[in-house]
Protein backbone atom coordinates (compact mmCIF):
# COMPACT_ATOMS: atom_id res chain seq x y z
CA UNK A 1 0.00 0.00 0.00
CA UNK A 2 1.30 3.56 -0.95
CA UNK A 3 1.64 5.34 2.17
CA UNK A 4 3.20 9.16 2.67
CA UNK A 5 5.49 9.64 5.59
CA UNK A 6 4.76 12.79 8.49
CA UNK A 7 6.43 13.61 11.15
CA UNK A 8 4.70 15.64 13.67
CA UNK A 9 6.70 18.00 16.50
CA UNK A 10 4.89 18.85 19.95
CA UNK A 11 5.62 21.37 21.59
CA UNK A 12 4.66 23.09 25.11
CA UNK A 13 3.22 19.70 26.47
CA UNK A 14 4.20 21.22 29.91
CA UNK A 15 6.66 17.57 30.61
CA UNK A 16 10.21 17.55 30.17
CA UNK A 17 11.66 17.71 27.09
CA UNK A 18 11.02 14.75 24.56
CA UNK A 19 8.85 13.63 27.19
CA UNK A 20 4.94 13.33 26.89
CA UNK A 21 2.12 11.60 28.88
CA UNK A 22 -0.16 8.90 28.14
CA UNK A 23 -3.00 11.56 28.34
CA UNK A 24 -1.94 14.11 26.16
CA UNK A 25 -0.71 11.41 23.53
CA UNK A 26 -3.96 9.93 23.17
CA UNK A 27 -5.79 13.23 22.67
CA UNK A 28 -2.64 14.51 19.94
CA UNK A 29 -3.70 11.24 18.31
CA UNK A 30 -7.41 11.31 18.85
CA UNK A 31 -7.35 15.09 17.58
CA UNK A 32 -5.16 14.06 14.56
CA UNK A 33 -7.73 10.47 13.50
CA UNK A 34 -11.21 12.31 14.13
CA UNK A 35 -9.76 15.64 12.28
CA UNK A 36 -8.72 13.86 9.30
CA UNK A 37 -11.39 11.57 8.87
CA UNK A 38 -14.12 14.50 8.97
CA UNK A 39 -11.80 16.14 6.68
CA UNK A 40 -11.83 13.90 4.45
CA UNK A 41 -15.47 13.13 4.65
CA UNK A 42 -15.94 16.55 4.26
CA UNK A 43 -14.23 16.83 1.09
CA UNK A 44 -15.36 13.47 -0.95
CA UNK A 45 -18.79 13.61 0.49
CA UNK A 46 -19.77 17.02 1.37
CA UNK A 47 -20.38 16.52 4.87
CA UNK A 48 -18.04 16.04 8.05
CA UNK A 49 -20.49 14.10 9.80
CA UNK A 50 -23.01 11.35 8.82
CA UNK A 51 -24.92 9.03 11.40
CA UNK A 52 -24.64 5.44 10.83
CA UNK A 53 -21.24 3.20 10.31
CA UNK A 54 -18.03 4.47 8.79
CA UNK A 55 -17.56 3.59 5.24
CA UNK A 56 -14.70 1.36 5.46
CA UNK A 57 -12.49 3.57 3.04
CA UNK A 58 -12.74 5.84 5.61
CA UNK A 59 -11.66 4.07 8.27
CA UNK A 60 -8.68 3.01 6.50
CA UNK A 61 -7.95 6.23 5.34
CA UNK A 62 -7.43 7.32 9.06
CA UNK A 63 -6.27 4.53 9.85
CA UNK A 64 -2.57 5.83 10.33
CA UNK A 65 0.51 3.62 11.39
CA UNK A 66 2.94 5.04 14.28
CA UNK A 67 6.63 3.92 12.87
CA UNK A 68 8.58 5.89 15.54
CA UNK A 69 8.93 8.00 18.65
CA UNK A 70 11.66 10.52 18.38
CA UNK A 71 13.03 13.22 21.35
CA UNK A 72 13.73 16.34 20.36
CA UNK A 73 10.61 18.23 20.34
CA UNK A 74 8.45 14.94 21.17
CA UNK A 75 8.31 13.89 17.33
CA UNK A 76 5.09 11.50 16.94
CA UNK A 77 6.34 9.84 13.28
CA UNK A 78 3.74 7.68 11.25
CA UNK A 79 2.52 7.04 7.80
CA UNK A 80 -1.18 7.64 5.88
CA UNK A 81 -2.34 5.70 3.50
CA UNK A 82 -2.67 7.60 0.18
CA UNK A 83 -6.60 8.36 -1.04
CA UNK A 84 -6.10 6.83 -4.19
CA UNK A 85 -5.40 3.33 -2.64
CA UNK A 86 -8.16 3.77 -0.28
CA UNK A 87 -11.01 5.77 -1.75
CA UNK A 88 -10.27 5.07 -5.99
CA UNK A 89 -13.91 5.03 -6.45
CA UNK A 90 -14.66 8.07 -4.33
CA UNK A 91 -12.00 10.63 -5.92
CA UNK A 92 -12.75 9.25 -9.32
CA UNK A 93 -16.58 10.79 -9.08
CA UNK A 94 -16.47 14.41 -10.70
CA UNK A 95 -18.66 17.04 -8.96
CA UNK A 96 -19.61 20.08 -10.87
CA UNK A 97 -19.27 21.91 -7.52
CA UNK A 98 -16.27 21.35 -6.04
CA UNK A 99 -12.67 19.55 -6.38
CA UNK A 100 -11.66 16.09 -5.03
CA UNK A 101 -8.72 15.55 -3.35
CA UNK A 102 -5.99 14.26 -5.40
CA UNK A 103 -5.24 10.38 -5.29
CA UNK A 104 -2.25 11.29 -4.02
CA UNK A 105 -3.49 13.27 -0.72
CA UNK A 106 -3.91 11.96 2.07
CA UNK A 107 -6.36 12.33 4.91
CA UNK A 108 -3.76 14.31 6.99
CA UNK A 109 -3.03 16.51 3.85
CA UNK A 110 -6.83 17.50 3.33
CA UNK A 111 -6.73 18.25 7.07
CA UNK A 112 -3.44 20.37 6.88
CA UNK A 113 -5.15 22.04 3.82
CA UNK A 114 -8.17 23.09 5.78
CA UNK A 115 -6.38 24.14 8.71
CA UNK A 116 -4.58 26.34 6.32
CA UNK A 117 -7.49 27.65 4.58
CA UNK A 118 -9.05 28.56 8.16
CA UNK A 119 -5.71 30.50 8.85
CA UNK A 120 -5.78 32.32 5.86
CA UNK A 121 -9.81 33.01 6.47
CA UNK A 122 -9.80 30.99 3.08
CA UNK A 123 -13.73 29.92 3.65
CA UNK A 124 -14.85 29.51 0.44
CA UNK A 125 -12.47 26.76 -0.14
Amino acid sequence: MKRVKYTVSLKGLGTPHGAITFSALRNVLDALHEGSERALRLAIEGESVRTGPIPAWLAKSADFVLTGIKKGSTQLVFEAPTIGEVAPRQIQQQDLWYTVPDEDDTALSILAKSIADVQERNFSS
